[in-house]
């Protein structure tokens, strides 16, 4: 079952061009994921306008999502499962 994503997210500063910002997880919810990557830029652009656009997402399994991200989903703590 494909319970996990991958999305990409674009971050713009001030109205212009900013960063591509990947967020993964559990449970696709649009506004976290936006909010999730415009926390992200905001931490390193205080006071600045912040707005996204999500560019693309991809559904997958725990076994790709741990091929795509390289470890683990966060949550599953130090023991990751394995």
């Amino acid at each position: 079952m494909k319970n996990y994503y991958i999305a990409q997210v674009q971050v713009f500063i001030d109205g212009k061009d900013g960063v591509i910002i990947p967020i993964g997880g559990q449970g696709y919810d649009p506004n976290f994921v936006k909010r999730a990557a415009e926390e992200r830029v905001r931490e390193y652009n205080k006071g600045k306008m912040i707005t996204s656009v999500i560019l693309s997402k991809q559904y997958l399994d725990i076994e790709e999502y741990r091929a795509a991200t390289g470890n683990n989903p966060t949550w599953f703590g130090p023991f990751g499962g394995n």
